[in-house]
């Protein structure tokens, strides 16, 4: 049990999984914005939406899909999803 006040490291996800689960939102809607942090650097797959970034003061690093897909993030962030049904 952590104590309060206790700093928690971030949990990171496998480079697998991680591209596991972008290859699922890109197949559901590939005109989404797809970001991810790396130990507090932003990356963001090239073709992210720009107006996504208006009011943000730093800017991901723009990178390609096979390249993001490396990455072992501790954050994986997914906007403008549109998912279709499974089943």
């Amino acid at each position: 049990m952590k104590k309060v006040g206790e700093i928690m490291k971030p949990k990171v996800f496998d480079s697998s999984l991680s591209a596991e689960i972008l290859d699922f939102c890109l197949l559901q809607d590939p005109n989404i914005n797809i970001s991810i942090e790396v130990e507090d650097q932003w990356f963001a797959l090239e073709g992210f939406d720009p107006t996504m970034l208006k009011w943000v003061r730093d800017q991901p690093v723009m990178v390609k899909l096979e390249e993001i897909k490396m990455l072992k993030p501790t954050k994986i962030l997914v906007s403008g999803l549109r998912v279709r049904r499974l089943w």
